[in-house]
């Protein structure tokens, strides 16, 4: 087979079945020499003028070449059990946040497991709408592993935002008697606010530089990767804290951000 590269790869689908816009990663060279190449493609019936396309040009040797379709059922199965899985993943944390959340009585720890499941919800919701405009217009917006790897990731970086916000307002709770609970929260997402925003942009110019300059193999991953962890960034600072507060303002607590009483000791007389 005559040596190829990616982008003869792409120009040659593209001649064939124009407007396809494939994906084409690289794997390197396999045991006999040959460099192995993925050639992706949005679900179309042309499969097999693209093969023959490819044969014609690059003249495919006997065992060189696979094709493989996946069904529209077979797809919409992988979306469906994908979507539960990150749902069940979400409330598990939640939980796990309200058991954690147990040790301070200031505001019920159910609000704070519920306020970070309905945060999460949003960051995917986000993201899932995001993919969904990229892939009617180009073949950026696939769901496969990559795709739900960057999803997950995005939600540990969301989530983990979220515990030190609620973290903070946790503990001014208890030595910030003097606030109110709105008061008490404000100050809460300003002092992590700086801290939440300088993890993310490290990341977030390295992801920005991938999707400009890194490879096609790779640019659906790192462009999902982006999108996810500003928006769990955001969200986590935004989103979650004035949630809890709208909550609260709904239905007060009783002890949240009240001053406390107790007795003032007063220095004795002097005799």
């Amino acid at each position: 087979m005559t040596p190829v590269t990616s982008a003869q790869l792409v120009s040659t689908v593209n001649k064939a079945v124009p407007g396809l816009q494939p994906t084409v990663q690289s794997f390197g060279k396999n045991t006999s020499g040959y460099d192995v190449y993925l050639v992706q493609t949005l679900p179309t019936g042309e499969v097999q003028t693209i093969y023959n396309a490819l044969d014609a040009t690059y003249h495919f040797q006997p065992g060189q070449e696979s094709v493989n379709t996946v069904g529209q059922t077979i797809a919409s199965s992988a979306v469906g059990q994908a979507i539960a899985l990150v749902l069940i993943s979400s409330l598990m944390i939640a939980l796990y946040l309200a058991y954690q959340f147990g040790k301070q009585r200031q505001v019920n720890r159910w609000r704070f497991a519920a306020c970070t499941f309905f945060k999460l919800l949003h960051d995917i919701f986000v993201l899932a709408g995001i993919w969904a405009i990229l892939g009617h217009f180009s073949s950026l917006g696939q769901v496969d592993n990559y795709f739900i790897t960057a999803v997950l990731t995005g939600i540990a970086f969301s989530i983990h935002d979220t515990i030190v916000v609620f973290d903070r307002i946790r503990e001014n709770l208890r030595v910030g008697p003097r606030f109110t609970f709105d008061q008490i929260v404000n100050l809460s997402t300003v002092q992590t606010m700086a801290r939440s925003l300088n993890t993310s942009l490290t990341v977030v110019f390295v992801l920005l530089a991938l999707v400009l300059f890194g490879g096609a193999s790779i640019q659906g991953f790192v462009l999902a990767l982006l999108i996810g962890i500003v928006t769990g960034t955001y969200s986590s600072i935004f989103n979650a804290s004035t949630l809890l507060v709208a909550w609260n303002k709904a239905r007060p607590e009783k002890t949240a951000g009240r001053p406390q009483r107790g007795v003032v000791a007063r220095p004795a007389r002097a005799s």
